[in-house]
Parts: C-alpha cells; structure tokens; sequence
C-alpha cells in the first residue's frame, strides 16, 4: 500500500495492483480503507502546493462529520492495448513477449524459475476450456470476505457514483436489462414480485465486486497486474454472449460473469464461445513465430473452419493474380496445406 503521502505525489498515478492491495512490509492484504485511499491518491494545497492528505470525495456535509468516501477512478493511469491484453489482431506487438507466449504456448516458456508467469500460464490454461468458474479461480490473487466487499461498496465511488452503482447494471446496456432472465428461472429480472428485482442486483453487485477484488482490480486476463477501473474502458464480460445465453437463464449466472475485459479485446471477442476465442490467439501466436501474420479474428461456424479461414486468407495455398488481367497468374504452394493443418491442430491443442 502507498502508505506514507509522500510516497505518492499529486501527478503520479497508480499503475500495479500490488502496489495498492498488499501492505509494503508483510505483503498481506489490506484494509478496505487503506485499500480505497491509495486508490483515490492525495490532496495538494492549492497555496502552498503542500500534500494535506488523501482525496476525499464524500459530501463536504459529510467531511465536516469525519466521514470519507474515495473516487477510485482518479488517480489510476489508462492502460495501453497491446501487450497486457492480447488482442489478435494486435498479435505484430506482443508475439515476442514471455507473458504472452505463457499465456498461449506454456511449453514454450520455462515457467519453473518464474511464479509471475506460472500464473500467466495458469490463467491461459483455464481460459482455453472457456470455464468461466475455472477463469475466474486462476484470476484470483486474494482471498475477500462479504465484509470486505461490503465495507468497500461503502467507501469506493466511481466519479459521481458509488461502485455498486456504477457497476450494478454493467452490461446489460442496450436493453438487456429488461429481457435479464433470473438464473434457474424462466422469469424475467423486471418481472419479480417485490424485492425481487432489488435482490437479484445487490447479489450482482456483490459478486461483481467481489471478482473484481479478488483480481486484485485488474482486468480479466491481465497478464501485467494492471488496476482497471470498470466502465468503458474496462467493460463486465459476459463469458458466453448474452445474446446465446440469456433464454436459457445461463447469461447472469455467476460464472458467466467473469470480470471486466478491455474494451478492445471485448469488442474483437464479441459473441465467439471463450474457448474459441482463446484458440484463435493461441493460432496468431503459433503462426507470427512461424512468419505467417494473422490479421484478425474469423467467426465461422465452428472452431476449425473459423482457424482454418484465419491461414487461407493469411496463408493461401492457392494465390490467384487479378483476373481482370489477361495475363493473371496462378500460384499454388501445396506445403502451404500441410503447414495450415498441422497450425490448425496446434491451436485445438490436438
């Protein structure tokens, strides 16, 4: 925890989870309040330009009667796309990178001498299955209790907002929230009798909260231990789409929740299964260190013909010139076929 205040001057921003969520000397978790201080920064006297102490962002009502709430969202540095997040289309810029090669292609990495990317590897090896109670356990970094979550959802705001406001309904934009089927159920959220409706988003926040500490605040799949601050930078991830999962009441189950992705990783992802989508990086990272670059993702109708259009079009065994001239040509590369297939296996890990 940055615990003394000047440790933490007015234009520096905090970056590593751990710097926050572990205390310096015994490396323990700590206190939902020194947790939220560290994460809103200092207050600077605008005469003396001297630090007078932590950012305090309840009413000032309410600091006149000692109380002290922190907007968590001010003092945490963006993160850059690329490296931390594994975007496919991306894969020019972090193909060379050990996290990444952890992440994707473990047994080409020498995990024994490094836990930081033991983990990495722990976390790519759930991701592959596309297990969202597996993703979720192999993101965790800490032990929280529901009085933890909930002396936090007391003192953490977002902007204007409290945290468990500001998530409450995230991802469920567009009119989701109101075709939301209760887990189990074939009834809709906005359809329950009572405190129902109430019940069902203090649980979600709850659980939310909860994923999103036990991450040590980090993105899903961060592989850089990276604070990321849920909003539209960092958005919820439903694991299978809400779009397939909902009418079956499997969208807001709690493993279907699995945390905050990166905005651009969840736009890329979109409604591809978790599993393929994780076989499709594992592919751009195989085929960059054989030459070959991928540019993108494929959603096809399954998982091999989406890989295997990804090296037609990266890798075509057949170049045809353009036509539109008399003399086109024709190239044919037949090492190319076997080269697909055996990348193709890889990727299914077959």
């Amino acid at each position: 925890m940055v615990d003394a205040l000047d440790e933490l001057t007015p234009s520096q921003s905090i970056t590593a989870s751990s710097e926050v969520f572990e205390d310096a000397v015994s490396g323990e978790l700590v206190s939902p309040l020194q947790l939220v201080k560290s994460l809103a920064g200092v207050e600077v006297d605008t005469e003396t330009g001297a630090i007078a102490g932590y950012r305090n962002a309840a009413a000032a009502g309410q600091q006149l009667k000692g109380a002290y709430k922190g907007d968590i969202g001010v003092n945490v540095a963006a993160n850059t796309v690329g490296v931390p997040y594994m975007r496919v289309k991306d894969v020019n810029r972090w193909a060379g990178d050990r996290t990444a090669q952890a992440f994707f292609d473990p047994a080409s990495v020498d995990l024994s001498s490094d836990p930081k990317l033991a983990k990495v590897a722990e976390m790519g090896k759930a991701a592959s299955t596309g297990d969202g109670d597996a993703m979720i356990a192999a993101n965790k970094k800490y032990d929280i209790s529901p009085e933890y979550i909930s002396e936090f959802l007391k003192l953490a705001k977002i902007g204007n907002d409290g945290f468990g406001s500001s998530i409450r309904k995230s991802g469920l934009d567009e009119g989701r929230a109101d075709e939301v089927i209760v887990p189990g159920t074939k009834q809709r959220v906005v359809d329950l009798d009572g405190n129902g409706e109430k019940e069902f988003y203090n649980k979600r926040i709850q659980d939310l909260t909860g994923v999103w500490l036990q991450g040590g605040g980090r993105a899903l799949n961060d592989m850089r231990d990276d604070i990321s601050i849920p909003g539209n930078s960092y958005q919820m991830e439903h694991n299978n789409a809400f779009s397939k999962s909902n009418s079956s009441g499997l969208a807001e189950t709690t493993a279907n929740r699995v945390g905050f992705l990166e905005r651009h990783v969840n736009s890329e992802k979109g409604d591809m299964p978790p599993q393929e989508y994780y076989q499709q990086g594992r592919l751009a990272l195989i085929a960059n260190q054989q030459g070959i670059n991928i540019s993108g993702v494929n959603k096809g109708p399954d998982a091999r013909t989406s890989l295997q259009n990804m090296l037609n079009k990266a890798n075509p065994a057949v170049v045809t010139g353009d036509k539109r001239k008399r003399n086109y040509s024709v190239k044919e590369y037949p090492e190319r076929i076997v080269q697909n297939r055996n990348l193709v296996n890889q990727a299914l890990m077959l």
